[in-house]
Formats: structure tokens, C-alpha cells, sequence
């Protein structure tokens, strides 16, 4: 079921303490966010086609970001994603395929609508403290997308350059693996991918409040400490851990910085994610349901 939306604020700050970015989100500034307007494919191939405020549930209120995914049949009609022809206006992906699709009975469309914003082409940093006050979207398969992501791919493309987790909870009320590990709301993650598509790693930090508040009920402050030596993550001020990069590096050895790919400017991007091939691991039940 969709029934969740985030809502965030951010501020940056770097090793003396200076304010590098501060959102408050009075408005939706343009000249400071950008849209990110495709159908996802590599290199997690999210069940959402990501478009801008005309078409998902955007908006500013109070003060904060507000997104709340839809359900595309109800804009664009029953059996839409499995005939329907999308056709995205303003698309801002290179890749046709992430810019048009139709749908077929075995390749449907993306059954929700959701959205994505990044200061790509407007703020990027490398090195600082960013915190963000967010609640998180409360609803099967959906997830905070709350990173920063690599503006020039130095180390290639997609992950191999990196991306920054900071701050993730399922929306998922109970998801649990073969094995018993919880993965759904009770479950927070802070952490790093690395790799290409086919060699990915993932450095998780992660907390699980078994019988405790769920991370989706509430606001929470979520900082997230980057320096030449690593990362540390809280929670609400509380030490929550910290990822160190081993001798030779987190995957690239001794040919560059003990840091890479993290070593570089990075920007923020906010939104909701739905499904996908990296945030839900093969083997979990949804309340009994695979």
C-alpha cells in the first residue's frame, strides 16, 4: 500500500564549523534543486518513474520538503502500466530507455510515481557535517533516498565512484528475511556503496529496535560526519557508528587515497524510492508475503 511521504530540512558545515548549505524549504527553490525526471533502470531499477511537481505529490509546507508517492493508474488510467506508453517531458536522463516506455503485458510500466531532487549543478562539497531532520515514508516498499552522490565520475559510473547513505529505513511494517533478520521500520541503516553493478559492495551500519519505536513514527536528526578519515553517523546527537577505511583503502588500493572514491565532491539528493534490486534482498516476507 502507498500511504507514506517524507518530509526533510538539511544544513552543512565543514571542519571549522562554517555553514556551507542551509534548507529550510520556506519554498522549492529551482536555482537550488534540480528534478530528476526519468524511469529508473541501472543501477537499482526502482518501481517508481521519478518526475517533477506536476505529476508527483512535491510540495513545500511548514517549512518542510514533502513527497508523497501515487499510484500512476490514478493519473494516467486503469491498465496503464501494462499497455500504457509513457513519454517523459523535461526528462533529464541521457538513456532513451529512462526517457520512454511502453507498457507490455511481461514489462509493465513503473506502477508508482514518485520523485527525486539533487543539487548537482548547483552545491557540492567534499568533506564536511551534514545533518537532516526528516520523517521517513511509512509504506510497503518504500524507503528514503537521502545521499550524497558523486558530481564527476572519477571512478566511473554508478557506484564505482560511490554513494553515501545517510540515513535509511524500509516502510515495510514487517519484512523479514529467511534467516530472521528484521529489515523492515524497526531497522535503521547508515553506510557506502562501492563498485561496479556486477561487483558492489555495501558498508552498513545498522540498528534494529526490535520491540522500540519504528524509525518511520517520528522526526529525527540524522548526521552523518565525513573527513579525511572516514564517517561517523548519529541519531538525535547519539553516537549511532562510524565506517573506517581499512590500510589499503575501501576498494581501490594503493594507486589512490586511503578515502577513494570518497575523496571527491559530492552532492546531496533527496526523495522516496519504491522497490528495487538493492534496497530489499531477495528472500524477505512481507507479512508472509515474498
Amino acid at each position: 500500500h502507498i500511504s507514506g511521504e517524507q518530509t526533510w530540512t538539511v544544513a552543512i558545515t565543514n571542519k571549522f564549523m562554517n555553514l556551507l548549505f542551509h534548507e529550510t524549504f520556506d519554498s522549492l527553490k529551482n536555482s537550488v534543486w534540480n528534478h530528476e525526471v526519468k524511469i529508473p533502470l541501472t543501477p537499482d531499477y526502482e518501481f517508481c518513474v521519478y518526475h517533477n511537481d506536476q505529476h508527483s505529490s512535491i510540495y513545500v509546507e511548514n517549512g518542510l520538503l514533502k513527497i508523497k508517492p501515487l499510484i500512476l493508474e490514478n493519473l494516467y488510467g486503469e491498465n496503464a502500466t501494462t499497455y500504457g506508453k509513457l513519454i517523459l517531458s523535461g526528462c533529464t536522463s541521457k538513456i532513451s530507455e529512462e526517457c520512454e516506455r511502453k507498457g507490455k503485458s511481461f514489462h509493465i510500466l513503473p506502477p508508482i510515481l514518485s520523485a527525486r531532487l539533487n543539487t548537482k549543478n548547483t552545491f557540492s562539497f567534499q568533506y564536511g557535517k551534514i545533518e537532516i531532520r526528516a520523517k521517513f515514508p511509512n509504506g510497503d516498499w518504500l524507503y528514503p533516498e537521502m545521499w550524497l552522490q558523486p558530481k564527476y565520475d572519477y571512478y566511473g559510473p554508478n557506484y564505482s565512484s560511490g554513494c553515501v547513505i545517510l540515513g535509511l529505513s524500509r516502510g515495510n511494517e514487517n519484512l523479514i528475511s529467511t534467516d530472521g533478520k528484521i529489515y523492515d521500520s524497526r531497522t535503521l541503516d547508515f553506510g557506502l556503496r562501492i563498485g561496479t553493478t556486477k561487483n558492489l559492495t555495501n558498508y552498513i551500519v545498522s540498528q534494529t529496535l526490535e520491540n522500540g519505536p519504528r524509525w518511520t513514527k517520528d522526526f529525527h536528526t540524522y548526521t552523518t560526519i565525513w573527513d579525511s578519515s572516514g564517517f561517523q553517523f548519529f541519531v538525535d546527537g547519539k553516537e549511532f557508528g562510524k565506517l573506517i577505511p581499512q590500510e589499503n583503502g575501501w576498494m581501490y588500493g594503493n594507486n589512490f587515497s586511503k578515502m577513494a572514491p570518497f575523496d571527491q565532491q559530492f552532492y546531496i539528493t533527496l526523495g522516496i524510492g519504491v522497490g528495487g534490486i538493492r534496497v530489499f534482498p531477495d528472500g524477505t516476507t512481507s507479512s508472509g508475503n515474498v
